[in-house]
């Protein structure tokens, strides 16, 4: 990604959870990454190409940076633990920041769904490859890895505020653990 691009989608971060997705505009984006407009046509048509390109590049960062976590923890408690806070409590403060979270959330999931469903994917699959070497037999295994994913990172939603979400969390680890039969 080059340096103008990376400028671009970090203004759009900002500026999507300072003002939504509804309300912001193309003009918030570039005055936020202090181009001007015609550079933001130029490297995206429009808002939703912007936001598409915001939520990829931001969750494969995210993914990346759990990856090399992982890469250095020790055991599957502490990676759950490292997914725990990079994930949905990661997710759940940056919604927190918006003053409209409920409208931030429903505009990403209306508008960049292919792209979360493309991350959720390749989550499943780091998930599948996590817990393989620790369940007997792979019969079963990606379903068992959807599951644990699918349920850790939508433990953030319909919580009344981040401590209800930690405990929530430390449930989801003590039962994912269980499933994988390494309590």
């Amino acid at each position: 990604m080059s340096d103008r691009d990376a400028k671009i989608i970090d203004a759009a971060l900002r500026s999507f959870t300072r003002y939504g997705v509804a309300k912001t505009t193309m003009h918030d984006i570039a005055q936020e990454a202090g181009v001007a407009r015609q550079t933001l046509y130029n490297a995206y048509p429009g808002k939703e190409q912007v936001l598409r390109a915001t939520v990829k590049s931001v969750a494969t960062r995210n993914y990346h940076d759990v990856m090399h976590d992982w890469a250095i923890a020790g055991s599957l408690q502490e990676k759950l633990d490292i997914f725990i806070r990079r994930v949905p409590l990661h997710w759940y403060d940056q919604t927190q920041q918006a003053p409209d979270a409920a409208e931030l959330i429903n505009g990403l999931h209306q508008v960049a769904a292919e792209e979360l469903r493309q991350m959720d994917a390749i989550w499943i699959d780091a998930f599948a490859d996590l817990i393989a070497g620790h369940i007997k037999g792979t019969p079963g295994l990606r379903d068992l890895a959807d599951f644990i994913y699918t349920s850790g990172i939508n433990a953030k939603y319909g919580v009344e505020n981040r401590a209800a979400l930690e405990a929530r969390l430390q449930v989801w680890k003590t039962a994912a653990l269980g499933l994988i039969g390494e309590t």
